[in-house]
């Protein structure tokens, strides 16, 4: 759990470091899908994979959800930017 909170917060440093916020958010949201699907499809075939399951759908979801909250106060923080700049 404390590695999945270290990550997204390491993203969200590195979106605002360099302005590419949604690039980044997006592909890990796409990376963590095409996660859970690849392990449905191992978890047919391999008793590993299966046991595994329930821990990478839960994880999986999860980097889905804090990325889209990140990238939700990665935006925030540019708007008051922009506020504060005005």
């Amino acid at each position: 759990m404390f590695y999945v909170v270290m990550i997204i917060s390491t993203e969200i440093m590195i979106t605002r470091l360099f302005n590419f916020s949604l690039v980044v958010l997006v592909l890990t949201i796409i990376s963590a899908v095409l996660y859970m699907i690849l392990n449905d499809l191992r978890a047919s075939s391999s008793p590993y994979a299966l046991t595994i399951k329930p821990f990478v759908d839960v994880v999986s979801l999860l980097v889905i959800v804090l990325s889209i909250r990140a990238f939700y106060s990665v935006y925030t923080l540019k708007k008051l930017e922009k506020r504060l700049a005005e």
